[in-house]
């Protein structure tokens, strides 16, 4: 198998249009949008539906802040949709469109980008394929989609 760094995974990763960033942050916009929805219209079914259940309140939540990594891993999230963009495995395929990433990988990308939020972004410019910290971590890239 090709490691995304030999020369055969260069030639199939040049094909791979990866998006700038100003598109990724308002992608991360649109979902942080989503987000705070989805929390104020969990708050408010479960005060329609008077759960006063922390267990309850607290899985519902949970699912809420996987949202992100959930969707990235079956798919998209609402903001890469709207941006044209989609996360996917930092690994070269011959018709240079690499697999979606994993639930886990989702995670943990998700989680350095919690932790380091803006700052994770601030390396995009200083690399071939335009990752971020997030990236590398989940061992995924942000591609551009036709």
């Amino acid at each position: 198998m090709n490691t995304p760094d030999s020369p055969v995974a260069k030639t199939v990763m040049m094909n791979v249009s990866t998006p700038r960033l100003m598109e990724r942050i308002k992608a991360t916009l649109v979902d942080a949008m989503v987000f705070v929805l989805l929390m104020y219209l969990g708050s408010l079914l479960l005060d329609a539906l008077t759960v006063e259940s922390g267990m309850v309140r607290g899985i519902l939540f949970g699912l809420i802040w996987l949202y992100e990594p959930i969707a990235t891993s079956i798919d998209r999230t609402l903001g890469h949709q709207i941006m044209g963009i989609r996360v996917r495995k930092f690994l070269p395929t011959p018709d240079g469109n690499p697999p979606s990433i994993n639930l886990f990988q989702a995670i943990v990308r998700f989680l350095v980008k919690v932790v380091l939020g803006w700052i994770s972004l601030l390396v995009i410019s200083s690399n071939e394929y335009r990752r971020a910290i997030h990236d590398y971590a989940g061992q995924s890239i942000v591609i551009n989609i036709d």
